[in-house]
């Protein structure tokens, strides 16, 4: 049995102050490693000595450097056509009025130009023109689908004959986007069957395509890109397969 009488040498003697407060707040959290950020350096064990802070400059800018907090739950965008028989799409941001991306499509023939599709951060309309982040092509006597991701050439392979499913590698791994039903809904998933996002078809709109549900506000930037671009890819796909 221990004996906790036993001297240790490296043991401190007993401290008489009072009890932590078990009601006291618990240590932040802190996020992993999120879709290819940077993790955060380990913190330095050694206590720093306090150091005098910088003189303030009045003419000095205010920082924006410092990150807004995210909103938490799922990310929501809004996918709606610009006409009614045209194939554009303006993407907007959750609260409906910021536009977060817009697509430019042309018809997928064997003569049209490639690619068939351009997807902008925001408006497309932009001066000077902004570059696309990233484009889809699209093939008659084949189901694989042509992307390229911010300069990365790939292509999504179809991976099943029974069902619209397609597999593309993003920056946390392979990826698959899946019909779900047959209403034009679908799932992107990862290898282990965990849900990234999902697209609901608004089948009987006039002007909506649809919404596209992002599984948090984490995943930003490139990671968000690969999103929208290989599930706008994705829909297309599928639409055109449909008419065919």
């Amino acid at each position: 049995m221990f004996n906790s009488s036993s001297s240790d040498p490296t043991k401190q003697p007993a401290s008489n102050a009072p009890p932590s407060d078990p009601s006291a707040a618990p240590p932040p959290y802190t996020s992993p490693q999120v879709w290819g950020n940077d993790a955060l350096p380990p913190s330095d064990s050694k206590t720093p000595l306090p150091q005098a802070p910088p003189s303030y400059d009045p003419n000095q800018q205010a920082s924006s450097s410092h990150p807004a907090l995210l909103p938490q739950g799922p990310h929501i965008l809004h996918i709606y056509k610009d006409s009614v028989f045209g194939q554009d799409l303006t993407i907007l941001d959750s609260d409906k009025q910021t536009v977060a991306y817009s697509v430019i499509a042309n018809r997928a023939t064997i003569f049209s130009e490639k690619p068939h599709m351009r997807i902008y951060r925001g408006p497309s309309n932009q001066q000077p023109p902004p570059l696309p982040v990233g484009t889809a092509s699209f093939h008659s006597f084949s189901r694989s689908i042509d992307l390229e991701l911010h300069g990365r050439m790939q292509s999504m392979d179809s991976t099943s004959l029974l069902s619209y499913t397609h597999q593309f590698t993003s920056g946390i791994g392979p990826l698959s986007w899946k019909s779900n039903g047959w209403g034009g809904d679908m799932i992107l998933m990862t290898p282990g069957k965990e849900w990234i996002a999902k697209f609901d078809c608004s089948a009987f709109a006039v002007d909506k395509r649809g919404k596209l549900e992002i599984v948090n506000w984490d995943i930003q930037g490139v990671g968000l890109d690969e999103i929208v671009v290989s599930g706008v890819a994705m829909m297309e796909h599928i639409r055109r397969r449909r008419r065919e």
